[in-house]
C-alpha cells in the first residue's frame, strides 16, 4: 500500500507541481532516492553527535549527495512553461532552485504518502468514521466545502497522533530570553515530543478536535 501511495504522490508532485511527465521506470528509481534522503534528513536533524556513528553517517551523507543529483536531473527535464521550477529559477540561484526542487520532492513524496498511509490505517480501525466520510463524498447534496473540511479534519487528526516525525519546526518571531535559553528573531527552533502511557484521552482518534475553530486539544 505504501509503495502505491508513494508512486501516486511522486506522480502528482512531478506532473502537477513541476510540470514534468515521468515513466514508471523513472519513478521506481527516484522513490528510493527520496526515501533515503528523508532518512538522512532525520539522522542529521536528531543526531547532534553524528561522528559517533561514522558508518551510518557515511551512508546518510551519500544519500544527501544523491538528492541534488536527482534535483538537477529534474531541472534538466522537458517541462511545461511558466511552472513552479521556472518561477523559482527566475528569482533564485541554481543552487537555491535545486534545493527547492529537492525539498518539494521530499515533502510531496515521502511525508505526504506516509500521512495518507497512517490515515488509511486509522480509517480501517474506525469503520464508522470511514463510512461517514465515504457517504459525504458520494452524497450529491453534500457541499464541497463541508466535505473538504471533514477530510481536512481527518488528515489533521492523523498527523496529530502519528506525525511523520516527532518534531515540530518553528521560527522565533521575536527575541526571546527564557532562563539560560536565548533566541534571536528568525532563529529556528526544533521541538521534540512524544506521548506517554497516561495520555489515553489525548491519544484517542477524535475528529471533533479540529472541527473547533480554535483547533485546541482539550
Amino acid at each position: 500500500m505504501l509503495s502505491v501511495l508513494r508512486n501516486f504522490t511522486i506522480t502528482v508532485t512531478m506532473e502537477a507541481l513541476f510540470g514534468v511527465q515521468t515513466t514508471a521506470a523513472w519513478r521506481e528509481r527516484a522513490i528510493p532516492i527520496v526515501g533515503r534522503y528523508f532518512q538522512a534528513w532525520k539522522f542529521f536533524l536528531l543526531t547532534p553527535d553524528t561522528f559517533r556513528f561514522a558508518d551510518e553517517e557515511k551512508v546518510h551523507q551519500d544519500s544527501c549527495d544523491r538528492m541534488p543529483e536527482l534535483a538537477q536531473e529534474i531541472f534538466n527535464m522537458e517541462k511545461e512553461p511558466a511552472g513552479f521550477i521556472e518561477a523559482i529559477s527566475s528569482h533564485d540561484s541554481l543552487n537555491g532552485t535545486l534545493q527547492c526542487i529537492a525539498e518539494m520532492l521530499l515533502a510531496g513524496t515521502d511525508t505526504s504518502s506516509l500521512t495518507m498511509f497512517y490515515t488509511l490505517l486509522f480509517l480501517a480501525d474506525h469503520p464508522g468514521i470511514s463510512k461517514k466520510i465515504s457517504e459525504m463524498i458520494n452524497d450529491p447534496d453534500c457541499g464541497e466545502e463541508e466535505c473538504t473540511r471533514e477530510i481536512a479534519c481527518l488528515y489533521f487528526e492523523s498527523m496529530r497522533l502519528i506525525p511523520v516525525e516527532p518534531v515540530i519546526l518553528r521560527q522565533a518571531e521575536e527575541d526571546i530570553d527564557y532562563g539560560n535559553i536565548s533566541l534571536q528573531k528568525g532563529d529556528g527552533v526544533i521541538f521534540l515530543y512524544s506521548w506517554n502511557e497516561s495520555c489515553h484521552q489525548v491519544c484517542k482518534f477524535r475528529l471533533q478536535i479540529f472541527r473547533s475553530p480554535s483547533r485546541t486539544v482539550h
